[in-house]
Formats: structure tokens, C-alpha cells, sequence
């Protein structure tokens, strides 16, 4: 990847620092209770047992827009929306390392990063959602699946890791073995726009995707969320 200086991207100073639930109307819980009184009758002898009313256009619309359309590893729908997991405090070595990214349903991962000029003491936090928790800006048109907060924390202003071979990993049900992905990588307080776009290719048929680190040859300013994003194109 080439080398290009995140603050680079930065304008300067100046800038301010920025369901899945279950769907049952009111119509199609009457007809559940009406199913219920149904089966009640008939357990009850020689009383016959009522006819049940037919479904509405309406009810049988309800009904079916509870079942998936689409198997439950490949249907987006199934994810809890705004299910954040935050890690705090893991350690920035300046030998280089990498961090465990936080699990949510459906992912799991790592970053890997190169050896960098961090302070003893440096550390990340970082923060995972499937829905966009952070009211971070996202590429038009992009249909985004995972979204990672990260914040370096240290004394210093920014932290500059060296160009390397390290990778990140991603791995979940989430994500399609048929379709590409591209990671965009933001920093709010500073732009609105991508500061890196990475081509993160295909997942294997076990779902594990595997691409260029964001963090090899960036320089990232310090306690300042950066906001990656993972799109399925």
C-alpha cells in the first residue's frame, strides 16, 4: 500500500470534533387469539368448534414479514440493531502487535499493525456495531455492514506506524463468500470525507476476510475517534 500520511488528509485545525424485532400488529394478534379460542373449542367434547376467520390481505402481509426471505446466514435483517461492544485499554506496543476486535453478533477479528513511535503507555479503545452507533459519515450508496470505532490514546499528538506486511482479519456469517468488500476509513473531526479506501476482496467459504491493514503507513492523530467501515459492494 502506498504510503500516504493520514493527517495529510487533514484540513487543519478548526474543525469542531465530532430488527430486527419481531413485527406483530395489531391484526395478526387477533388472529393468533383466534387460533387460540380455535384449538380450546376443539378439546371441549361435542361443542363445535368455530369456524376460523380467513386472514386479511393485510394480516397475511404481517405474517409473512416475520419469516426471512433469505436464508439466516445471509440476511442482514437478523442482526440486533445498535448492539455496540466496546474494548478499552488495549496496549499499542511500539514493536508492533495487534488488536482483538470486539465481538458482535455474527463477527469476530483482528487488526494487525506495524511498529510504530507510541509512547510507553499508549492504548486503544475500540468500539464494534453492525448499525452506524457513531453517527459517522459513510460513502453514498455503500451498503455497510460493520462498523469499528477506534481511538488511540496517548500523550503525543499523533501516532506514525512504519509500512508492513500486517493484515486484518474479519470473520463471520455476516459476510458473503460471493460478494467483495471494501473498508473505508473516517475521522470525523477532521473530514467528512474517507481518509483511506481499502479493496478488501473476498471472503473465503469459511467467511474469513483478509486485507491490507488500515494502519500500515498511517499517521493517526491521538484521542480522536477514527471510524472504519466495512462495505459489501
Amino acid at each position: 500500500m502506498d504510503y500516504v500520511p493520514y493527517l495529510r488528509a487533514f484540513p487543519g485545525k478548526g474543525y469542531s470534533a465530532g430488527m430486527r424485532d419481531d413485527i406483530v400488529s395489531g391484526s395478526s394478534r387477533a388472529l393468533v387469539a383466534a387460533s387460540f379460542l380455535l384449538a380450546v373449542a376443539g378439546c371441549a367434547g361435542n361443542t363445535a368448534a368455530p369456524q376460523a376467520p380467513l386472514a386479511s390481505g393485510a394480516q397475511q402481509q404481517a405474517a409473512a414479514m416475520v419469516l426471512p426471505s433469505r436464508p439466516v446466514a445471509q440476511s442482514f435483517a437478523l442482526r440486533p440493531p445498535g448492539e455496540t461492544v466496546t474494548t478499552k485499554d488495549q496496549k499499542i506496543s511500539p514493536s508492533g502487535g495487534k488488536f482483538t476486535l470486539p465481538k458482535v453478533t455474527g463477527l469476530t477479528g483482528s487488526i494487525g499493525y506495524p511498529e510504530n513511535n507510541a509512547n510507553l503507555g499508549a492504548k486503544a479503545d475500540l468500539s464494534a456495531s453492525l448499525t452506524n452507533a457513531f453517527n459517522a459519515p459513510t460513502p453514498s450508496g455503500a451498503n455497510i455492514v460493520y462498523f469499528l470505532q477506534a481511538t488511540l490514546k496517548s500523550s503525543q499528538f499523533a501516532i506514525t506506524f512504519d509500512s508492513g506486511t500486517e493484515t486484518a482479519k474479519v470473520k463471520g456469517s455476516l459476510l458473503i463468500p460471493a460478494d467483495s468488500y471494501t473498508l473505508y476509513v473516517y475521522v470525523p473531526a477532521y473530514s467528512s470525507q474517507p481518509i483511506e479506501t481499502i479493496a478488501a476482496g473476498n471472503p473465503s467459504k469459511k467467511g474469513v476476510l483478509e486485507f491490507t491493514s488500515p494502519f500500515s503507513g498511517a499517521t493517526l492523530p491521538t484521542n480522536t475517534a477514527a471510524v472504519l467501515e466495512l462495505g459489501q459492494n
